[in-house]
């Protein structure tokens, strides 16, 4: 085994910001006879991050010399990581490179920078959700780790992140999608504000420990519009004197999603009946479909118009409900006239001669002899 160099340190742990420096100083003995010089070599950071003065060190015989170490982490923060370095010093004789000494200290790089949200459109507008893709720019020179919730005043939206936690590395950014979708529906048009807050630790070299990053809240808003309206038309296609009409139906999805709709129709006095045929349409997104409508009058009711109305409800997917109008005539009864038995003019006539001639047969007949 070579003989040793004994090496010390000044200090047990240095500590530095990026772009910054910082220093220690390392002492080597000689403990030989003749004047010698000790290379000091540094390891554990990148070597361009460091400056021994001198690198070779004389050091006379018996004695002792001490060389200044600068430390000079970059400014980048995704090169200079916070957290903690252990720092192995060698020293190696110039005259007998058998003889070596090693000594230790710990570097610390302060956690610098910080975190923001970006959204990249804090306006949406939807009838029932909005997406809004965001970033998370880290700044520090530290991964982060960074977690969301939403919230707003009125609790009308339900919030969806993807993904929920983010790794951001350090002095980059990372991306993620924000879906809102609304609680209920709205008749009007209607604006919601909410927030969206992150919370996150940051990871430190060398320690299992992380460090609480401060909490970041960034506002957009949502603009909720009405759902659309189902479009309903009702024509006439035939009638039959007041015992039926047919009416052709139509209904409308002017929405983006498919819907089923429920037909219904009623009048107000109860007066009449309905067959539908069918009574449920499935719509795709933006199409149409018909159905057929029957209306007979229940009954004997008196004669008149009757008003009607035909009711189209979706049963599944959103939209609002149309309402359209009919109107069924129930026509009076025909007044059926009783007339007499016309007797002819001849017979008439002939009746009256046979009169005069019983009158004179009798004045005749009265005259004596």
């Amino acid at each position: 085994m070579g003989l040793q160099i004994p090496l010390s340190v000044d200090k047990t742990r240095v500590s530095v910001a990026p772009g910054a420096s910082v220093e220690f100083g390392v002492t080597a003995q000689n403990l030989t006879t003749l004047l010698d010089q000790v290379t000091l070599r540094v390891e554990g950071v990148d070597p361009a991050w460091v400056e021994v003065i001198p690198r070779d060190l004389p050091v006379f015989a018996q004695g002792q010399a001490t060389a200044r170490v600068i430390l000079r982490p970059p400014r980048d923060p995704a090169t200079s990581l916070a957290g903690l370095y252990p720092l192995r010093i060698q020293a190696i004789s110039q005259i007998n490179p058998d003889a070596q000494g090693e000594t230790a200290t710990e570097l610390e790089i302060q956690l610098v920078g910080d975190y923001r949200l970006l959204f990249e459109r804090r306006e949406v507008s939807g009838v029932e959700e909005g997406s809004y893709p965001f970033k998370v720019q880290n700044s520090a020179n530290a991964p982060l780790q960074v977690r969301f919730s939403g919230a707003d005043g009125e609790d009308a939206l339900w919030y969806k992140f993807d993904p929920l936690h983010l790794a951001v590395p350090a002095g980059g950014e990372a991306s993620a999608l924000l879906t809102v979708r609304a609680k209920r529906p709205a008749s009007d048009r209607r604006l919601i504000a909410f927030s969206v807050s992150a919370q996150g630790d940051y990871a430190l070299k060398g320690s299992p420990t992380p460090v609480a990053a401060p909490a970041r809240q960034i506002t957009a808003q949502f603009i909720q519009g009405p759902l659309p309206r189902l479009l309903l038309s009702l024509r006439a296609l035939t009638s039959a004197e007041g015992r039926e009409a047919t009416y052709n139906i139509r209904v409308g999805n002017p929405g983006q999603a498919p819907l089923t709709v429920q037909l219904s129709a009623a009048d107000e006095t109860g007066g009449l009946e309905f067959e539908l045929e069918p009574s449920q349409l499935a719509l795709a997104a933006q199409s149409e479909g018909q159905a057929r409508l029957v209306v007979r009058p229940k009954g004997q009711p008196p004669p008149g118009e009757r008003a009607f109305r035909v009711t189209a409800v979706p049963v599944k997917g959103e939209a609002q409900p149309a309402v359209a109008e009919g109107r069924f005539f129930i026509p009076a009864p025909v007044a059926v006239e009783t007339r007499r038995p016309t007797v002819p003019v001849w017979v008439i006539v002939g009746g009256l001669l046979l009169v005069v001639l019983v009158v004179l047969l009798v004045i005749l007949m009265s005259r004596p002899g």
